[in-house]
This record gives C-alpha cells, sequence and structure tokens, in this order.
C-alpha cells in the first residue's frame, strides 16, 4: 500500500482528491450547456498516445476510460498491454480505494436520516478504547478531514509491515493516543484515519456492513456490480499490478490487508459509477439535507500551499471534493492503493462525467481524467504539460 502523504492525496485526488460552489445564482437566467466536444474521441486517443508515447510497455496505461452525458457514454476505451490481455470494458471491476469514501460518507448520512446518529456525536460514542483527545472528534469532522487525527497511513512501521496480517488495535494504536495536528472543526487535514474510524462507526451500527450498503446506498443507485470486501469477489475483476525494482510489472497481493481490514475499499465498475452520478443527479439517493451536506464544502478555508497548488479547489464535502472550473462545478474523487489508481469527475451542471480505472498503481489516474474535464470544459485538445484550468474568482449562490 502506498503512503497516503496529505498533501498528494488531496492535491491528486483524487482525485482528489475537489462554502460555496459555482453553481449560478437562483435569479440569473438559466445559461445554455455546453455542446460536446466535436472530436473528443480523436483528442482522447492523441493525448494517450502522448501520454504514453516514451514509456516502456509495461509501464503504460492499463485499465478504462469513459466519458459520458446524462447517463450515455460518449466515449469507452480499454487499454491493455498484451492482445492475449482480457480487454478492460465499463462492467470491469477495479478496487477504487479512496473512491471508496463517496460510500462511506452516504453510508453515515444514510444512518443519520434514519436516526441512527447525529453528525454532532462524538467518535468516541461508538468505538471504545480511543484517547480522550481522539475521542471526542465529532462525525461531521471526520467527515469532512477536519478532525486533527493523525493518518495511520503516516505510520512509518506501519507502512513498512503493511502486507503483514495486522489487527485492528495495531492500526489504531498508531494514532488513537497521540495529540490531534490541530483542533478540530478548524483546519482541513486529510486523513485515512478519518474514514477507517467512520467503518467502524457503521460496523457499530449494522449487523452487516455489505448488506447495508446494498440495501441503502448501492441497490437504490442501481448499482449492481458493486461491492464491499465482505462480499466474494465476481467474474470480470482484474488484480493489481506494479512495478519490480527491474522495472517488471508484477501482480500485487490479491489482498491490501490494511484496507480490508479497514473495511473501507469497495469494487466497482465504470457503469456502476455512470449509475452513480445518475442517482446524484436525480436525487435519489439521499434526503435533500444529506446531499447539501455531502456537495458543500465544509472546510472554511484552505491552507496557502493547497490554494496555490489547486486554485480550482473549493474545499472537501462529505466524502467528495469539489472544485469550480471555467465557471462549473466539479466533484471529484481520486483512489489510490497497491496495483490500483483510479478517479471519479463530474460536472453537475452539463451531466458530464469522467471515470478513469487503472489496474497498475504507477499511473495516476486523475493525470488523465482532469485533462479529459479540460477537454470537455474548453472545447479544445489537451497537451501534455499545458494547464488550461480556469479557477472560478466569483462565489455564486449554489442551485441545489
Amino acid at each position: 500500500m502506498q503512503r497516503c502523504d496529505p498533501r498528494v492525496a488531496v492535491l491528486m485526488l483524487g482525485a482528489f482528491l475537489l462554502a460555496m460552489g459555482c453553481g449560478r445564482a437562483a435569479s440569473a437566467k438559466p445559461r445554455a450547456r455546453l455542446p460536446n466536444p466535436p472530436a473528443l474521441a480523436s483528442w482522447v486517443d492523441a493525448y494517450m498516445e502522448a501520454f504514453d508515447r516514451d514509456k516502456p510497455a509495461q509501464q503504460r496505461f492499463t485499465g478504462f476510460i469513459g466519458v459520458a452525458r446524462d447517463g450515455v457514454w460518449l466515449l469507452q476505451r480499454g487499454y491493455r498491454i498484451r492482445p492475449s490481455d482480457p480487454m478492460p470494458d465499463a462492467d470491469t471491476r477495479f478496487r477504487i480505494a479512496s473512491i471508496s469514501k463517496m460510500f462511506t460518507a452516504v453510508a453515515i448520512l444514510q444512518l443519520r436520516d434514519q436516526g441512527r446518529l447525529s453528525l454532532e456525536d462524538r467518535v468516541g460514542k461508538y468505538v471504545s478504547g480511543l484517547g480522550a483527545a481522539v475521542a471526542s472528534v465529532r462525525l461531521a469532522d471526520l467527515l469532512s478531514h477536519r478532525s486533527g487525527i493523525t493518518s495511520y497511513t503516516d505510520d512509518d512501521a506501519l507502512m513498512k509491515t503493511w502486507m503483514n496480517p495486522h489487527t485492528l488495535d495495531d492500526v489504531l494504536a498508531t494514532f488513537k493516543d497521540l495529540p490531534l495536528r490541530a483542533a478540530p472543526n478548524t483546519a482541513f487535514d486529510y486523513s485515512n484515519s478519518n474514514y477507517l474510524l467512520l467503518q467502524l462507526v457503521i460496523r457499530k451500527l449494522v449487523p452487516s456492513t455489505e448488506e447495508f450498503y446494498q440495501q441503502q446506498v448501492l441497490g437504490p443507485a442501481h448499482m449492481t456490480r458493486t461491492s464491499t470486501l465482505d462480499s466474494p469477489n465476481l467474474p470480470n475483476s482484474v488484480s493489481g499490478h506494479t512495478l519490480d525494482s527491474s522495472g517488471a510489472r508484477v501482480s500485487t497481493a490479491p489482498e491490501d490487508p490494511l484496507f480490508e481490514l479497514a473495511q473501507s475499499v469497495i469494487r466497482s465498475t465504470a457503469n456502476d459509477l455512470l449509475a452513480w452520478d445518475r442517482a446524484l443527479a436525480t436525487h435519489s439517493v439521499l434526503s435533500p439535507q444529506s446531499e447539501r451536506d455531502h456537495l458543500t464544502p465544509h472546510v472554511s478555508g484552505n491552507p496557502a500551499w493547497l490554494r496555490e497548488a489547486v486554485p480550482t479547489l473549493r474545499g472537501y464535502g462529505y466524502g467528495i471534493n469539489v472544485s469550480c472550473d471555467h465557471g462549473h462545478e466539479l466533484h471529484t474523487h481520486r483512489g489510490d492503493m497497491a496495483g490500483f489508481s483510479s478517479h471519479f469527475a463530474r460536472l453537475p451542471s452539463e451531466g458530464w462525467l469522467v471515470v478513469v480505472l487503472s489496474d497498475t498503481d504507477r499511473i495516476v489516474a486523475s493525470q488523465l481524467s482532469l485533462p479529459i474535464v479540460e477537454m470537455l470544459l474548453t472545447s479544445q485538445p489537451a497537451q501534455i504539460g499545458r494547464d488550461t484550468t480556469e479557477p472560478c474568482t466569483d462565489l455564486p449562490v449554489l442551485t441545489r
């Protein structure tokens, strides 16, 4: 498993790794939607050719890229190394790593809507054995990465032995008694410990994580090939890959023990992520209040380094990054783990969705999805190394 440096995790989320938003003011005249770029397929193909051009064959992108609008695929591309390899398609299952945080957040919001918890509750109410500082953090601050809790992926000793068997106590011991890095609700600090604790809250309240996700989150969104690690794997699921010390492509272990222990990794497909996008677009998975909570940034101000590095970023909602680019709100998340990299990006006002799923951890999926987003917004081909983002300078009123 790769170390999750907070800055890298947010910068590339998926990636962001993306209160106010970029929706038009309620009183403004509705604007015409942007047209689909006339040569999107050839632009994406040219970009991918340039992206892989100087790479040895075994280090090139493998996986799936999809661009959709209003629930219909405009472009689907599968990539493999050898003709004998299975060609990934929109139904191929990948580990989506931290994109799973979207679904963890929605599960917590569902439990709130059912009256089974409050976001003002302290995590110590549900998870025993935590130090006083960690136990006092609100669930709301875990959801928005404002807890100040150290990430367990920052622990050097744990990361050196991540493929060894561990107990939950081993993982909790890396942060449960540490002082908070900042007072809760004062600073954004991406931490995998936040969502591990949220998973433990869910497990405390429901008899089966997989059953709850299927009944309350995935099923209502018609995500038929998505599951947690509690569920057996299904056909057409890829294994992850990395590079060994010689640069050769090799398979990673079938399970990532720490992620498996955290019960936080979801297997999903491009088609199911498209179904999720449509469920959000039709407001069919959350109550109006929970949908606002999910998609509105809850960070009062981004750190200076983050504002400089990602000027389009507005902040982190509950399990999602909210950005504003070329006057359009953008919802994204990145997912990276041993053997996999993924990125989810939706432009709700335009109905566009970009999904990149890779079965190698040596490719950063957001390096492919975000240029495609720029192609959609600018109706121009993207070029390697050229930044065409246009951060929003105003703060219009959200329409949702």
